[in-house]
C-alpha cells in the first residue's frame, strides 16, 4: 500500500516546478511512513523482545548433575558415618547436624597428671623397697642331749631390698632383714624367766636374694627371700651368736600408688629357718605386719 501512494505522489511531481520537487518528494515519504505505521498498528501485537539480563550462562543439565553429585555424596557420607578420632585423642561422634556431641568414656577418664609414659605406674626398671613393722619373734632351742627351751617376745621388724625388673611385674633383688625382740621371755625345763627390755634382746638377722611378683591391676604382690643368717642373744653386756644357717622370708601385700613411681602398702610377713649351734640348733620363727614404701 505504501508503494502505491509513493507512485501516485511521484507522478504528480513531474508536473510541478523543479523548485518544488524536493518538497513534494519529502512529503510523499512522510505520507508513506504514516500509512506504514497505521498498517502496523492494525496487525496483532508482536511479542516484544525482553532486554537482555546480565546473568551467568546456564550450564547443561547433565553437566550440573555430574558436578553436584560428588558434593551430595560427600555430604551424605559425612552425615551418616560417625567421625572417630585416632587413639589417644578425644573421639567425638556426630550423628546429625544440631545433635549433641558425645565424648567417648575412654578419653573422659584420662589421668589428671597426663598420659602415662613408659616407667610410670608400672613395675619395671629400678626397684627399691623398705619394710618397717611389728610382730612376734621366737627361737626354739634343742640340744644334742635332749634339752629344750625357747626365747620369744614382741619384736620390731625391718627389711631393705634393692634390685630391678626382669620383665614387667617380675622383680629380682637382694635383701637384708632382721627381727629384734626386746625383753624376751626364757622358757626351759618348765621354768619361765622374764627379762627387761634394756637387759636382754634376741635378734634374727639375714641377707640373701629374693624375687617379687605383682598381680596387676590390683597391685598385689608376693615376695620371698632365701638367704643365710644367724641369731644374736644379748644379755646385759654379753653377746652370744649362733652359727650361720638358713633363713627364708615370705611376704604377701598390697600397695597403692602415691606417685608415678612410688607406692605405699601393707604386707604380712613370715620368717623361719634353721641355725646350727654348738651342741644343738635354733629354729627361729617370726610373724609381723609391715608398712612398705616402694620405688619402681
Amino acid at each position: 500500500m505504501g508503494m502505491t501512494v509513493f507512485a501516485r505522489t511521484n507522478s504528480k511531481a513531474w508536473r510541478l516546478r523543479d523548485g518544488a520537487c524536493l518538497g513534494l518528494f519529502l512529503a510523499s515519504l512522510g505520507a508513506s511512513a504514516t500509512l506504514c505505521a497505521q498498517d502496523t498498528q492494525a496487525k496483532p501485537d508482536a511479542p516484544t523482545a525482553a532486554a537482555p539480563r546480565a546473568e551467568q550462562p546456564e550450564q547443561p543439565s547433565g553437566t550440573e548433575e555430574t558436578e553436584d553429585a560428588p558434593l551430595r555424596e560427600a555430604t551424605a557420607t559425612t552425615a551418616s558415618a560417625p567421625e572417630t578420632a585416632p587413639v589417644g585423642e578425644t573421639s567425638v561422634t556426630v550423628s546429625q547436624p544440631g545433635t549433641q556431641l558425645a565424648v567417648s568414656p575412654e578419653t573422659a577418664q584420662e589421668d589428671p597428671a597426663g598420659t602415662p609414659t613408659a616407667g610410670e605406674y608400672t613395675h619395671d626398671g629400678f626397684f627399691l623397697r623398705f619394710n618397717v613393722g611389728f610382730g612376734y619373734t621366737s627361737a626354739f632351742f634343742r640340744s644334742d642331749f635332749g634339752e629344750r627351751g625357747s626365747v620369744d617376745g614382741g619384736a620390731f621388724n625391718f627389711a631393705f631390698a634393692l634390685g630391678g625388673a626382669v620383665v614387667e611385674n617380675l622383680i629380682v633383688y637382694g635383701e637384708t632383714f632382721f627381727s629384734t625382740a626386746l625383753g624376751p621371755t626364757f622358757r626351759s625345763g618348765g621354768e619361765t624367766v622374764a627379762t627387761r627390755d634394756d637387759d636382754v634382746s634376741l635378734t634374727i638377722i639375714g641377707i640373701g636374694p629374693g624375687v617379687s611378683y605383682y598381680i596387676m591391676p590390683n597391685n598385689l604382690y608376693i615376695s620371698t627371700t632365701i638367704g643365710v643368717g644367724r641369731a644374736v642373744l644379748e644379755v646385759l653386756n654379753d653377746t652370744a651368736s649362733s652359727n650361720i644357717g638358713f633363713l627364708q622370708r615370705i611376704t604377701l601385700g598390697k600397695e597403692w600408688w602415691t606417685g608415678k613411681q612410688w607406692g605405699l602398702g601393707l604386707n604380712g610377713e613370715l620368717m623361719w629357718g634353721y641355725l646350727p649351734d654348738e651342741g644343738g640348733a635354733l629354729y627361729p620363727l617370726s610373724v609381723a605386719v609391715n608398712f612398705s614404701a616402694t620405688f619402681n
